[in-house]
């Protein structure tokens, strides 16, 4: 699959600032899920959505890529 081939949608509700180590921890965590997404999961299609309120940082993330059982 080439990467040309993968649309990646990213949400940010608003401007998130985060100490440099949970900013390397949520960078490295999306790295993984874009790699493992395109290759083995083979997807073609990526949703990243990022928020912040009260204190909580959610990152909801989902492909279309093949599962597994």
């Amino acid at each position: 699959m080439d990467l040309a081939d993968v649309t990646i949608e990213l949400i940010v509700d608003a401007e998130i600032d985060l100490p440099a180590r949970t900013n390397l921890i949520v960078y490295r965590l999306v790295q993984e899920l874009l790699n493992n997404a395109i290759k083995h999961a083979e997807a073609n299609d990526i949703q990243l959505s990022l928020s912040l309120q009260n204190d909580q940082l959610t990152l909801l993330y989902t492909d279309d890529g093949k599962g597994f059982d």
